[in-house]
């Protein structure tokens, strides 16, 4: 009987063990994202989804923003009702930005204006505040011509380019 009993108990005790595998499995790993975060805040202003594509257009990086895509950039854009008629606030304005694929970063720079009588040597994101009407986000190099920056250009990822053209939104 008291046999019985240690058998039971090893069979009991090896039941709740199992054998783990070192390599994850690719079903639960978490989906890759790109994403255009703010330094200061963490906040995203953009992610994959707000895009319907990603366009390689001459030297500019182009997001052609979805319907999402648009209201969401309007949680950082309001309007100063102080003037007639109201106009957009600049809330994005010279904050600096991350993008992010996976939680790496990839590059940063800053948002900017076409209104801004200074230049920047590095990545820009032009005029969030007109967004309403074109629907697309413009990631540029330097401001006010490409000429002001000097470097390699990091908007180049082939990782990035890879993950992508898997979602079906990379054009060139």
């Amino acid at each position: 009987m008291k046999r019985f009993y240690i058998l039971f108990i090893a069979i009991f005790i090896c039941s709740g063990c199992r054998v783990i595998d070192s390599a994850p499995e690719t079903g639960n790993l978490p989906k890759a994202s790109f994403q255009i975060i703010l330094q200061e805040t963490g906040e995203v202003v953009l992610d994959d989804t707000h895009f319907d594509y990603y366009e390689i257009k001459n030297n500019d990086h182009v997001l052609h923003l979805n319907e999402s895509g648009s209201k969401h950039l309007e949680n950082f854009v309001t309007m100063d009702t102080r003037v007639n008629p109201s106009t957009p606030f600049r809330t994005l304005y010279l904050k600096m930005f991350s993008v992010k694929l996976n939680g790496t970063e990839l590059y940063s720079g800053k948002f900017f204006s076409l209104m801004s009588s200074q230049g920047y040597n590095g990545v820009v994101i032009m005029d969030v505040v007109v967004i309403n009407s074109t629907k697309t986000l413009t990631i540029t190099l330097g401001y006010p011509t490409p000429g002001f920056y000097q470097g390699n250009d990091p908007r180049n990822s082939e990782v990035l380019f890879a993950y992508l053209e898997s979602l079906g939104k990379l054009r060139k």
